[in-house]
């Protein structure tokens, strides 16, 4: 039951976020840095559509696709077949052939990829702010932010 709470999509905008404590503007904006890296995760384990199929991207997933990614890849190197039964978001089994395994990774890591390089504009974004109220009211979670 947990894990499927940690799956569900979160929509960090409809939360509220706020607290009464205010600290010093560095310390400030090391939370909202922080703040930044939650959001980070929670994008990358959102999931990723490949083929039509939405497939999961959260940390285990991510480790599963990596390792059938490689031993796609191999396969593919060595001119084996290589086919695996994958599960979809929706928990549906999928057969993937090598290709079918090495889209998924790539587009898997490429998500990895552009969400981490997209939390670092953002916090770079948050360190650029000279006040504690800018850090405070600075929309971490804004939709145009996060575009993949």
């Amino acid at each position: 039951m947990i894990n499927d709470m940690m799956n569900m999509d979160f929509d960090f905008e409809e939360v509220g976020f706020t607290s009464d404590v205010t600290y010093d503007l560095d310390t400030e904006k090391r939370i909202r840095c922080d703040e930044v890296e939650n959001v980070m995760q929670s994008k990358i384990g959102s999931g990723i559509e490949v083929g039509g199929d939405e497939f999961k991207t959260d940390e285990r997933s991510l480790t599963s696709i990596s390792r059938a990614y490689s031993h796609a890849i191999n396969s593919k190197m060595n001119n084996a077949t290589y086919e695996t039964e994958w599960s979809k978001k929706d928990g549906t089994p999928v057969i993937l052939d090598a290709d079918g395994m090495i889209e998924l990774g790539e587009k898997a890591f490429q998500k990895v990829d552009v969400m981490y390089r997209k939390a670092r504009v953002v916090k770079s974004l948050v360190r650029e702010l000279e006040t504690i109220e800018e850090v405070k009211t600075f929309n971490i979670f804004s939709s145009e932010l996060w575009l993949d």
